[in-house]
């Protein structure tokens, strides 16, 4: 299971981490609403393609989840200021990742 990162963004607070290994889940503490994300799309879990988080880490306020497609290379997706309440993928960066966390 990958870290628990907590951020506070909005003046509300959340928890992000995986609850299946394929999805990015997040926690709203203040709303107390709990929803899963696939990367890239939903269709992708159902096939078991999606992005299977291993770390994350929040930095100048975007998202980036280490991590890789099933049984594939080191990677890494940069989700760039996202709206934490409705995650969308419309402005990520997905990359090769040397590094392992």
């Amino acid at each position: 299971m990958p870290n628990l990162l907590y951020v506070l963004q909005n003046n509300q607070e959340f928890i992000i981490t995986s609850g299946a290994y394929q999805c990015i889940s997040i926690y709203n503490i203040t709303k107390n609403e709990f929803t899963d994300y696939v990367y890239p799309n939903d269709e992708a879990f159902e096939w078991c393609e999606g992005f299977c988080p291993t770390h994350f880490l929040w930095q100048d306020n975007n998202l980036i989840v280490y991590g890789s497609l099933f049984n594939g290379p080191p990677q890494r997706i940069i989700i760039y200021k996202p709206d934490l309440n409705h995650l969308s993928f419309d402005n990520v960066t997905f990359e090769d990742n040397e590094y392992v966390i």
